[in-house]
Order: C-alpha cells, then sequence, then structure tokens
C-alpha cells in the first residue's frame, strides 16, 4: 500500500488557453517567442493558419501561456496548513547553488512561491447594448435564454434531433458568444445573458440557408461531380468571408459562422478553421441527405474534406484511413487552403495528395513529404468527424476564451501582465464539452477531451475534482485520479488505440499539467488580484512525469518527416523543460536558477527522460537525414548542454550510468516507441505512468548520437557539459557516432 497515494496529492496544475492566428514569417517568430519566465506556460490545439504561398497552409500551433490558476477550495485541508508552516519553516535555510538534490526537503523562495497570473473576466454590461446584438433581427415573442442552464437544454433538445442546420446554428451560437466577450477593449465586452436564441437561429434561416440555396443554383450541372462541388462551396465560402479584416496579422476570435456573417463588426474574415467549418454546414444544408455524405477531417496540423470513395466519381485516388471507421476507403478534398488566387481556387477541392505534389512541384515544401509520412495528415490517421454532433464537438473545442496576448512581452523577455480571460464563456465552453462527452461523442476525439480537460483546469467543478478509477486505461496506475487528469489520460488511451499513436497534443496536454500541479494555490478563492502558489515537495514525482510525457510527445514527433510546425513546438517544449522545471526564479526579474531538488531519486529520473527527449529529436533528425531541430545547435538558449548545465555533475553521471545500467531492463521498441525501464526489475512499456510509488528511468537510447561511449554521452558525464557542433553531427557510417560528416541543412 502506497504511503503517499495519489487521493493525497490534491494540486491542480491550471492552464490558460491562449490562440493565436499567425500568418506567414510572423508565423515563425512568434512561435519561437519566449514566454515570462516566471509563468506557466501551456499549449493547447487551435486551429490556426499559415497561408506562405497559400498552398499548403493550416497550421494550428500550440498555443503559448499556461498559467497557475484557481485549484478547488479546501482541498488539502489541514494537511496544506502543515505543509506550508513545514516549508515556511525551511526555505530561509535552503541552498540556492547549482542542482542538488538531498533526502531532506530543500526549497528556495521560488520554488515555495510564485504568483498566479491568470484573470477571469466578468463583463456585466447588457449584450442588448452592444454592436452584435443590433445587428440582429429580434421580435417581442423571441425566447432569450437567462443562463448557462437554458443554454445547455436548449443545445441538449438540438443534438436529440436531425436538422442540418444544427452545426450552423451553434457554430453561430458560439460565435456571438465569443464576439461578445473577448474583445480586447474592456468597454466592449459584454454579459453573455440574456443570449437571443430565436435571434441567432433567425440569422441561420435568413441568411445562411439563402446563400446556400444561391451556392447550390450556381453549382455545374453535373451536380453528382462531388470534389467540383466541394472546391466551389469552398471558394465561395473563402469569398465571402475574405477581406473583411485590415490586418490578417493574429486575428483571433475568427473561427465560426457567426464570424462568416457578422465579421465586418469587429472587421474579422474567417481563419483556416472556421473556413473549413463553415463550408462542411454548408454542405450539409446544400444536400437534405439524412447521411452526410462529407465529413469534415482534423489532423493535430490541418482541417480538410474526407467523403466515402464510392460518391467520388472524378479523379478519385483511394485512401484507407485508419481512424475508428473500420479501414474504409475515403477520398479528400484540401479545403482549408487560404486565399483567393487562381492556384489557391484550382488547388481547393483536389485530393491532398495531388495538393503536397503541387507543393512539390512548385518547391514551396523544403522535404518531399506524403499523407503517409506527413504530420499535417497524421500518417493518414486523422480524426474524421463523421456524425453532426461530433463536427459540433470540434467547433465546441476551438471557442477561443483569451482576451490578452502577451506576445510582446514573451518576445522581450519581459513579465507579463496578467492574462484574462472569459469565465463566462468558459464556463459555457465547459459545459457543452460535458454534455458531448455524456452522449458518447468524444469517444473518438482527443481533442475535445483534452480541452475539457483545460476547462476543467480553469473552472473546476466536482466532476473534474471527484477521484476515479483509471486502472482500465493500462497506464499502470492502480490508485484513483482526480476527473481532470483521467480526461487527458483518456485521450492518449484513445489516440493510441484509435489513431496508431499519431498525436503528439495529447502527451503535450498531460505533461503540461503535471509540470503545474507541483503548485498549490495558497488560497482557496479566487481573488482580482495574483494570488500566492505553494509548491509542494510531495509532488515533485509529477515533475518528472512531465518530462516523460513531453519525451513521449518528441518519440511521436520522430515518426514524421519533417515539419517546421512541429519541430518549433519542440523547442516551446524545451522552453517549458528549461524554465519551469530545471530551474527557477528567485524574485520577478532576475536570472533562473537551477533547480534545487527535494529527491535525489526524482532529479535522476527526470534527467533521464529528458535524455529521451532528445534522443528523440536527435532520431528525427537522423531518419530525415538532415539537421533542422532548434535545440540541437549549441548555440540555442535551450540546448541540450544548456539544460543539462542545470544538474549537478554527481548527478549526470547517475543519469549517464542509468542509460546502459545492467540492472534496468529496457523495454522492446518494436513498435516504435521509446525503450524505458524502471527501478525494479520488471518489463513494461514507457507508456507506464510514473507515480510516487512507481518512480521510472528511460534507458537504452534510439539515436546513433547517444549510443555507448559515444562523444555527446560522454559530454553529459563531464565536469562541465560543453557540446559542439562535432557532437551533433549525424553520422554518416558506423554507430558510435564519432566518425561522422557534418550534412548540409
Amino acid at each position: 500500500m502506497l504511503t503517499n497515494s495519489r487521493k493525497s496529492q490534491k494540486g491542480l496544475g491550471l492552464s490558460e488557453r491562449m490562440c493565436y492566428l499567425i500568418v506567414g514569417k510572423t508565423n515563425q517568430k512568434a512561435s519561437s517567442s519566449i514566454p515570462p519566465p516566471e509563468s506557466a506556460t501551456t499549449s493547447s490545439g487551435v486551429m490556426t493558419t499559415n497561408t506562405g504561398n497559400g498552398l499548403i497552409a493550416f497550421y494550428y500551433l500550440l498555443a503559448s501561456y499556461r498559467d497557475l490558476d484557481k485549484t478547488v477550495a479546501d482541498r488539502r485541508g489541514r494537511k496544506s496548513t502543515e505543509l506550508y508552516m513545514r516549508i515556511m519553516a525551511t526555505k530561509n535555510n535552503a541552498s540556492t547553488s547549482n542542482t542538488k538534490a538531498s533526502d531532506s526537503i530543500n526549497i528556495n523562495d521560488q520554488q515555495a512561491k510564485r504568483a498566479r497570473r491568470v484573470r477571469y473576466d466578468h463583463p456585466s454590461a447588457d449584450p442588448r447594448l452592444s454592436p452584435h446584438w443590433k445587428s440582429l433581427e429580434h421580435k417581442e415573442t423571441d425566447t432569450l435564454l437567462q443562463d448557462v442552464d437554458a443554454v445547455k437544454a436548449a443545445f441538449d433538445s438540438d443534438l436529440s434531433q436531425f436538422d442540418p442546420t444544427t452545426l450552423a446554428l451553434w457554430s453561430t451560437v458560439c460565435g456571438y458568444c465569443e464576439a461578445l466577450t473577448t474583445h480586447k477593449d474592456p468597454l466592449q465586452r459584454y454579459n453573455i445573458y440574456p443570449l437571443p436564441i430565436d435571434a441567432l437561429r433567425r440569422l441561420v434561416h435568413d441568411e445562411f440557408l439563402p446563400f446556400c440555396r444561391q451556392l447550390l443554383s450556381e453549382l455545374p450541372e453535373n451536380k453528382s461531380n462531388h470534389r467540383e462541388t466541394v472546391r466551389a462551396t469552398a471558394n465561395a465560402v473563402w469569398k465571402k468571408a475574405f477581406g473583411k479584416s485590415k490586418n490578417a496579422k493574429d486575428e483571433l476570435h475568427a473561427n465560426s459562422m457567426y464570424v462568416c456573417f457578422r465579421g465586418n463588426i469587429d472587421k474579422r474574415s474567417l481563419d483556416c478553421f472556421g473556413a473549413a467549418l463553415v463550408t462542411m454546414a454548408t454542405l450539409y444544408n446544400m444536400f437534405d441527405d439524412k447521411v452526410a455524405k462529407s465529413f469534415l477531417t482534423l489532423s493535430e496540423d490541418h482541417a480538410y474534406e474526407s467523403h466515402f470513395q464510392s460518391i467520388d466519381s472524378v479523379n478519385g485516388e483511394k485512401a484507407t484511413m485508419n481512424n475508428g471507421n473500420d479501414n474504409k476507403e475515403f477520398g479528400t478534398c484540401e479545403i482549408a487552403i487560404a486565399g483567393n488566387t487562381k492556384d489557391v481556387l484550382q488547388t481547393r477541392g483536389s485530393e491532398v495528395a495531388q495538393a503536397l505534389e503541387k507543393a512539390h512541384k512548385l518547391k514551396t515544401l523544403p522535404y518531399t513529404i506524403s499523407p503517409e509520412t506527413s504530420w499535417l495528415y497524421m500518417r493518414k490517421n486523422p480524426v474524421i468527424c463523421d456524425t453532426i454532433p461530433m463536427t459540433i464537438a470540434a467547433l465546441i473545442g476551438n471557442i477561443n476564451c483569451s482576451i490578452t496576448n502577451n506576445n510582446s512581452a514573451a518576445n522581450s523577455g519581459s513579465a507579463a501582465k496578467d492574462d484574462n480571460a472569459s469565465g463566462p464563456l468558459m464556463d459555457l465552453k465547459r459545459e457543452l464539452l460535458w454534455i458531448l462527452k455524456d452522449q458518447g461523442h468524444l469517444s473518438k476525439f482527443p481533442f475535445a477531451l483534452m480541452e475539457l480537460g483545460e476547462c476543467e483546469e480553469h473552472r473546476t467543478t466536482t466532476r473534474g475534482s471527484e477521484w476515479v478509477d483509471v486502472s482500465h486505461f493500462e497506464f499502470g496506475i492502480d490508485e484513483e485520479v482526480l476527473g481532470v487528469e483521467q480526461l487527458y489520460l483518456e485521450a492518449i488511451s484513445i489516440s493510441k488505440a484509435v489513431y496508431a499513436d499519431a498525436q503528439a497534443y495529447p502527451y503535450f496536454y498531460a505533461g503540461h499539467y503535471h509540470k503545474d500541479a507541483v503548485w498549490q494555490e495558497q488560497q482557496g478563492r479566487e481573488s482580482a488580484t495574483c494570488s500566492t502558489c505553494i509548491f509542494d515537495p510531495e509532488q515533485e514525482y509529477r515533475l518528472v512525469e512531465s518530462v516523460r510525457l513531453y519525451s513521449e510527445a518528441a518519440r511521436v514527433a520522430s515518426q514524421y518527416r519533417y515539419d517546421m510546425q512541429l519541430m518549433k513546438h519542440m523547442t516551446k517544449a524545451s522552453l517549458l523543460m528549461m524554465n519551469d522545471i530545471f530551474t527557477t526564479q528567485q524574485q520577478e526579474g532576475q536570472q533562473q536558477q537551477a533547480r534545487t531538488w527535494a529527491k535525489a531519486e526524482n532529479a535522476v529520473a527526470a534527467g533521464t527522460w529528458l535524455v529521451a527527449f532528445f534522443d528523440s529529436l536527435l532520431l528525427w533528425e537522423e531518419q530525415c537525414g538532415k539537421q533542422f531541430c532548434e535545440v540541437l545547435t549549441p548555440s540555442h538558449k535551450y540546448s541540450m548542454e544548456k539544460v543539462f548545465q542545470q544538474f549537478s555533475m554527481d548527478i549526470r553521471q547517475k543519469i549517464v550510468d542509468m542509460l546502459y545500467s545492467e540492472a534496468a531492463v529496457s523495454c522492446s521498441a518494436s513498435n516504435g516507441n521509446s525503450t524505458s525501464t524502471t527501478a525494479s526489475s520488471d518489463n513494461n512499456p514507457s507508456s507506464i505512468a510514473i507515480t510516487e510509488g512507481n518512480l521510472r528511468y528511460f534507458s537504452h537510447p534510439r539515436s546513433k548520437r547517444l549510443q555507448k561511449e559515444s562523444l555527446l554521452l560522454k559530454s553529459l558525464g563531464k565536469a562541465k557539459v560543453s557540446i559542439r557542433e562535432m557532437e551533433l553531427t549525424i553520422p554518416l557510417s558506423g554507430d558510435d557516432g564519432r566518425r561522422a560528416k557534418r550534412a548540409r541543412r
């Protein structure tokens, strides 16, 4: 029996989902920006666009900033007071020298306390005064929904009956609520309620449906040509939405049907996910079929259309996809490519493989990739939203609750101001996702489960804070966990079982959760100002689990060909580990210092999983035959050298010894998973979670440059870590990483 089970570990890491719409080179710059070193940061799946030359243009980045926020009040009870007194009694004597570990708790100031930076906005202004309300047609007999419970009832009722307009209506409702509550000017933010559901329904019937009928009348006579129909529909949607915004840079809150028809109010155009969603809603309503012929299809990086191969009469390419649809053959159409040039108009409606081939001919992609090797298409394991409710789950999951964007502060490295998020909007998003989950519509949708977990971290309900059994997930957790953690575990489990473990984001979300779960908010209630969070040394093992999960995300990345956005997510993970796990900051504005670990074994275990993270990045480069990872350059701010230098020499030597220890039994990597070990000699997969009673270590790297006796591995055990270009060069022959010639970039 564990002496300190998860049931006694009540800390919740709470995160803020910050969305960015980034275009072209701005995308590259912003995604590598540096958040404030004191803040806890996150990454969250949000549909965004990178137009580039307009052909292969769809990226939704992990959003940048994750902060601790309100936890469940009084979850620790008496123990929290004892822990607080214990930390306060020891922190003044803590050492602030380079990373070291001991059996006693030794916490410095910044590890003991840090400020919470997310604040919830609760606008009270009457929505009837807003330009959004005034843009709608109202009648005295209209139904007005007065609170979130009324919205839930209406939503539940619409899900229970098939109506082609359901998707369009709820995209309009969600877009309206988002526009009301997230304006950057606080004087232009309004309460959601009363919500004019009938007026919004009238917008759909009086404006959207006529748009569909007009488009249908303009289609070619041969309407059986599915691909041409999709092309014409997507082009019409882009033409209608394009140009409302004078500046497409960092455009947020542009992902809904409401923006398509009312984007002129805030001067917004649709982003790529929004255009894909409106295209699908238009197709549903143009053809009054009980079973939709077209399906919104999502990877972690792209959105497009899929359809059963039998209805594609022209230029069809068979594509068998392993996505929970019994390996049915699907045709695909590109629809989420931004722009209105002639080339773009012709590319929409093309098979995804044809679009990639066209991009290769135009030399707009640096490497030859295919749907089978690209993260853009998740190795032909995409999420196919094969029901209307599942498509609705996609639109609700993409509700952006953020208000402020601290990109400038992040770029400068200065301390950020408080991040604001809409509390009522997040509550609405959470409740609608719970309805979808309870009805079984999220059973094949990791992204929606992760977003629900984010909402529960922010605005915790009894469902997120209840203790649940997760032994059926086969993660080796034989104790109850909080409901919010169960959502992340379920997302990982579905990704592995249904989508061939092709998704990196489930591991990122879970890694962020554990990274922040070591902090316990001192105040039991939300405060208008930043409250103080207390570091719990008993939760330190969660930092190890966080690094393990980040390494799993890197392992997934190594399965693909080179992808710039996926690579930048690895850079972001390295940043988070450096700033939030391996270093701390004593006072705001001061330089980060190496973490003082409470337990030596946690430091060693975390170090082995850090090796696993870099091992997968090294392997990724070796398999692609090119050097492209930013953090694998010696001069990078979060390079391998700089991160490992945060460990003392004796800890690093133990890390290196553990990698090829005879006592550590490695696991089979035949399935593509990274190998892992435990302190005991059991033979378990690397997906087994780390708990306080089951501390696990990584062993036997797969990269040639980290093999036993390699120069790179030897560098990690020296008194001063020094990693040069020679140690990082991709070997052309041999396995030890020493005989090599630098591959050209």
